[in-house]
């Protein structure tokens, strides 16, 4: 998903104007709207301090707002992903297994991972919960974006406390 993308969808998240996000960040207000719907249609890339300030209005993590690494130098970063594998493997906290996903049109073997460091695990799983979450309806589909857009800070065993975020909306 591209930064346009995502800083759209972030913006629609919180009900927000392009010239209100404009002016916000720091536009004049007669332009204001066409910078941020350049941004949106990717037809301007902001720079970091912009994200910056986009995330700080919007109230999200600015990494919710950067296309991540993997999307840009696919081979660059996968590589680095390989190499983080790689080390996981040789400290013991990395299982492989092949499995079928009984798709029989499906021409692909399939590999699947275990990773037994801790902290992978425990986003796994949160991971895992707030998708079943959605799905059985316990949470809303806005209260999963919200957990998305501010992660870590919305994460179960977030740290630090004191900059915790709530993300679950109130019940009636």
């Amino acid at each position: 998903m591209s930064v346009g993308t995502r800083i759209r969808n972030a913006r629609i998240h919180r009900n927000v104007t392009q010239k209100d996000l404009g002016i916000a960040i720091g536009f004049k207000e007669e332009s204001a709207d066409v910078r941020i719907a350049q941004y949106e249609t990717n037809n301007r890339t902001p720079k970091e301090d912009v994200i910056n300030k986009i995330a700080s209005y919007l109230d999200v993590n600015p990494l919710a707002l950067q296309e991540p690494k993997i999307n840009n130098d696919l081979f660059k970063d996968v590589n680095g992903i390989m190499f983080t594998l790689f080390t996981l493997d040789e400290t013991n906290e990395l299982e492989m297994f092949e499995y079928d996903d009984g798709n029989t049109d499906d021409p692909f073997e399939h590999c699947g991972i275990v990773l037994k460091h801790w902290p992978w695990q425990n986003l796994l799983f949160e991971m895992k919960k707030r998708k079943e979450e959605l799905a059985n309806g316990d949470i809303t589909l806005r209260e999963f974006n919200e957990w998305k857009l501010n992660y870590p800070f919305t994460s179960d065993d977030y740290e630090n406390q004191k900059t915790k975020k709530t993300w679950r909306l109130e019940k009636e």
